[in-house]
């Protein structure tokens, strides 16, 4: 068997950095929703009266 060279090391660490990334993403909870934007009088649409 041959001794792995840089790319070896590359590939192996792109893949685990993916699975990583992949476990990460389904164990970690969502973000909360962000609070609405308040809205100037004078604007159009739904703002205070």
């Amino acid at each position: 068997m041959k001794r792995p060279d840089m790319f070896d090391y590359f590939g192996g660490a792109l893949i685990a950095m993916t699975v990583a990334m992949w476990i990460a993403h389904f164990v970690l909870p969502p973000l909360p929703p962000e609070p609405p934007q308040p809205t100037l009088p004078g604007a159009i649409g739904k703002g205070p009266v």
